[in-house]
């Protein structure tokens, strides 16, 4: 069985898709930033209660 050309073939880049390039670009690069400043918290938080000191590293020890 064979498939019939269609209209609807059309893959040119108009206006609207590099705007939704840009903001999912900004959207992923916030993200990014989010994750990383979610992750200084949290060593913070560790270090503060835990460790009793004030510092943003993480260490890992295997007991």
């Amino acid at each position: 069985m064979r498939s019939r050309p269609s209209a609807l073939r059309d893959f040119t880049v108009d206006r609207r898709v590099w705007l939704l390039t840009a903001v999912a670009l900004f959207i992923g690069a916030g993200a990014a930033g989010l994750a990383v400043l979610l992750l200084r918290a949290i060593a913070l938080a560790t270090n503060l209660f835990y460790y009793h000191r004030l510092s943003l590293t993480l260490e890992y020890t295997i007991a």
